[in-house]
């Protein structure tokens, strides 16, 4: 296999395509969600020759939607979205706020025009269990009261007891966020300078303690900073997703996605007051999503499955790709197809088993790790309680520890009032922080760790649901992310400065944040410095 050399990749820093030159031709490495939406950046500016390979037999990556006995969405894994009332407090509009999903929703009602695209989850639909199953639905609390009274006892003990009760906790946990909030502003601005809205990427930290400060835990970065209030909050919007626990991840990647302006509209007083939702869920499912990008440009978009890249080799005059395909009989193919750009829209790590890297690529994504986030989907008998448990219920201990606990009860179905007899259907989330050993995407249902196997069996038992079976598993190789010592040493921002080197741009992956969110504004600010 050939290997770019270092002078190489100095001569062509500079990247060639400035143009919308319909006849290059363009592979895209995966057929996830940066993948296809980049492909269809690419048919929109009217290139013709648009080829994604994609190792598995569906395509959207982690937004794989399945359905449950009545043919509702349940989302193994891209799931939420930010609720309107948000997005209004974050920007409106406009696509480059901060934080809120409007490109989402906006390619939602271009794509799929026939369907309501999101519909907000309320506040109420979203609940907190003291113990690690739902035996008790009554015994849930709600996401406010449990974030503002822990809020109260980590920023004001004496306060919080003085004034104990909803209402004072409510005032003191309440206050202190708030207070807490302008705070963490004035330390992000210190740390990065002001926020520049159009631009997505952080800039590099100012000074070398600054570049300290967000390679340490984020548990110990608010405790120097004075903001353990923001704990609860940050718990039930960072942590819960599965974007690491705060006493492991290096705060760079909260401060990532607690940029300003999304944090000044997510945390007001009067909306913990009023209750006002602040997430949204899929009316029909994200992978519907991608999968209509794929039909709508078929005439430029050409996407294969089955596809294992074995080799890369790029050249000033071009990129030969070589490939496997195995059709629906099993029959294995060997391919190569050239190109004159180059998207690897996959695990960058795992671009490195196939692509000619030079020292720089290497050296930088071989640095990329990754945690365990397994869901499950399961039905089971439908009973008076069950349809009395909330759309979205979470277990902050096992959110805090991250040891491979169930995380996460997900029944969207009853953000709606249900018969009792309705057969039940859930998502049950897990999450394991064990520096998964292989570092590799699993993406298969075939490969699920019998110790997290184990544990969900566990919760359903003793969450006492009926009869419940397994109809869909998988465990995601998640978030990747650099370690401190690599953040120290610039590795998020070297990777980015790679973009264009022979033609090559990476996209998704560490490149950006975890979310989908983020996988779209990246590919749209790779998109306006490279090709527009």
């Amino acid at each position: 296999m050939g290997c770019c050399t270092s002078n190489q990749v100095d001569e062509i820093a500079e990247p060639l395509v400035r143009n919308n030159d319909n006849e290059k031709r363009v592979v895209i490495i995966g057929a996830g969600p940066s993948g296809i939406h980049m492909a269809s950046l690419f048919a929109k500016a009217g290139y013709n020759h648009v080829k994604i390979l994609e190792k598995e037999a569906r395509y959207g990556g982690m937004s794989w939607t399945v359905r449950d006995q009545e043919g509702h969405p349940q989302e193994m894994g891209t799931c939420f979205g930010t609720s309107r009332h948000l997005m209004e407090s974050s920007g409106g509009d406009d696509p480059d706020a901060t934080g809120a999903y409007e490109r989402i929703y906006a390619l939602f009602a271009e794509y799929t025009p026939d369907t309501d695209g999101f519909v907000d989850l309320p506040d109420t639909g979203k609940k907190l269990s003291t113990t690690d199953n739902v035996t008790d639905a009554d015994g849930l609390e709600g996401f406010t009261g449990w974030m503002t009274d822990h809020a109260a006892q980590l920023a004001h003990p004496t306060l919080s007891k003085l004034f104990d009760g909803k209402i004072g906790d409510l005032l003191v946990g309440g206050g202190a966020m708030e207070i807490e909030l302008v705070r963490y502003v004035k330390v992000w601005e210190e740390i990065f300078g002001e926020e520049d809205p159009d631009e997505y990427e952080l800039p590099q930290p100012k000074t070398p303690e600054h570049w300290d400060m967000i390679a340490m835990p984020m548990e110990n970065f608010l405790k120097e900073n004075e903001l353990e209030g923001l704990a609860p909050l940050m718990l039930l919007t960072y942590t819960m997703f599965g974007y690491g626990t705060f006493n492991r991840i290096p705060a760079y990647y909260p401060l990532w996605w607690y940029r300003p302006s999304f944090i000044k509209a997510m945390l007001n007083l009067w909306s913990l007051i009023t209750k006002q939702p602040t997430t949204s869920i899929t009316t029909n499912g994200y992978q519907t999503l991608w999968l209509a990008m794929l039909e709508k440009h078929k005439d430029r978009v050409f996407p294969e499955n089955r596809c294992n890249v074995t080799e890369v080799h790029r050249a000033t005059g071009g990129t030969k790709v070589h490939y496997t395909r195995t059709n629906d009989d099993g029959e294995t193919s060997e391919n190569i197809i050239e190109c004159d750009i180059l998207i690897v829209a996959c695990g960058t790590d795992h671009a490195l088993t196939f692509l000619d890297a030079s020292p720089d690529e290497r050296e930088v994504f071989s640095q990329v790790k990754r945690w365990t986030l397994a869901t499950s989907c399961v039905t089971f008998d439908g009973s008076e309680r069950i349809s009395k448990l909330p759309a979205d219920t979470l277990f902050p201990s096992p959110l805090m520890k991250a040891d491979g606990r169930v995380v996460e009860l997900r029944m969207t179905q009853n953000a709606k009032e249900q018969p009792p007899s309705r057969p039940g259907c859930a998502i049950v989330k897990q999450v394991l922080i064990d520096d998964n050993p292989d570092n590799g995407p699993l993406y298969t249902p075939e490969i699920f760790p019998e110790g997290l196997a184990a544990q969900r069996d566990k919760f359903l038992q003793d969450s006492d649901l009926e009869n419940p079976n397994v109809e869909h598993k998988i465990a995601w190789a998640y978030f990747p992310h650099f370690e401190p010592d690599a953040i120290k040493r610039g590795m998020p921002w070297r990777a980015r400065e790679m973009q264009g080197n022979f033609n090559t741009y990476f996209v998704g992956d560490c490149m950006c944040f975890e979310s989908v969110k983020d996988v779209v504004d990246y590919n749209m600010s790779v998109w306006k410095k490279h090709f527009a």
